[in-house]
């Protein structure tokens, strides 16, 4: 079976052509009139024309549960692993990962005193802010070995400052986990979510973190 492409004009075979299952106004499924050939050119060209619009798109698509779900699930297949390996070992890999840490490094590093980062810590009791895992479980494998590593400095706005008022003490796992997603989008699709926790988190990003700058001791949310 043949069929003309709408843009080209041409007459190609129909499996030239995206078979569209979700059903038309005649109940019927149907082909898409372009070929595709023709549909991935408008597609690119059109990306090229909006890379604003697009960029969104893709950050809207990568929020969703179901993103998420493949991405991790992607990440733990063995031959992912292997290419992801390769990649940040090749000469280009080592140059973009430097220069990205670098960048990201100028911008995301808190900027606390030891004790307000002490005080953050003990308001949520030594525990990770999103899993409520303990400080003495946070065990990180160095050289073969497992060793107990102090949380990280977790920004609760992506963009926000690097103050005491976005600083949320998170575990590597949950910190690598919420990279630059929204919280309310992230957390509430997150695998650990706790409401009593979320709230506690809400609650110190609004109000009592300022306990902390204004009166300057060990005020601790009882």
């Amino acid at each position: 079976m043949d069929k003309q492409c709408k843009d080209c004009g041409k007459t190609k075979d129909i499996e030239s052509f995206y078979h569209n299952k979700k059903l038309n106004k005649h109940n019927q499924s149907y082909y898409h009139p372009e070929c595709k050939d023709c549909t991935k050119l408008r597609t690119k060209t059109w990306r090229s024309n909006n890379p604003d619009r697009q960029r969104e798109n893709n950050n809207r698509r990568d929020r969703t549960p179901k993103r998420i779900a493949e991405k991790r699930l992607h990440a733990k297949r063995p031959e992912s692993k292997k290419k992801q390996k390769e990649w940040r070992e090749s000469d280009f890999g080592k140059k973009y990962m430097s220069q990205f840490g670098k960048q990201r490094n100028e911008v995301k590093k808190h900027s606390i005193s030891k004790e307000e980062w002490v005080n953050c810590k003990n308001y949520f009791n030594y525990e990770c802010a999103y899993c409520g895992l303990k400080s003495e479980h946070h065990l990180v494998m160095y050289r073969g070995l497992e060793k107990i590593y102090d949380f990280c400095k977790d920004h609760f706005e992506d963009s926000g400052s690097n103050f005491l008022d976005n600083c949320i003490p998170a575990c590597r796992k949950c910190n690598s986990s919420k990279w630059t997603f929204d919280f309310e989008e992230w957390y509430r699709n997150y695998d650990h979510f706790d409401e009593k926790r979320y709230r506690k988190i809400v609650k110190w990003i609004v109000q009592d973190h300022k306990q902390y700058i204004l009166n300057n001791n060990n005020f601790k949310e009882e």
